[in-house]
């Protein structure tokens, strides 16, 4: 994958990446009405995106509905963080 920040469509799993993955991870993190109570029912979102100031890969899964976060070296680092046991990240 490359760093460049095209517009990626999930994957087949339904994983975010690129430039879907960033908007939904900054949504997640700054909530709604600035009390991060959601209106609306959140849940099923991970994905990973590469954030160049940084020159990391954040990696995030909401679909317990905790927001985990964790930063990876390489992007297949963050996809194998993704898929790991039941198809969540590991704690």
């Amino acid at each position: 994958m490359t760093h460049a920040s095209t517009l990626i469509t999930p994957t087949a799993k339904g994983c975010l990446l690129g430039d879907q993955a960033a908007a939904c991870f900054f949504h997640l993190a700054s909530g709604e009405s600035r009390s991060r109570n959601y209106r609306f029912a959140r849940g099923n979102e991970y994905g990973y995106y590469y954030e160049p100031r940084i020159r990391k890969w954040i990696t995030f899964d909401n679909r317990m509905g905790t927001f985990y976060v964790e930063i990876c070296d390489t992007d297949r680092e963050a996809e194998q963080l993704l898929t790991d046991g039941n198809g969540l990240l590991a704690a």
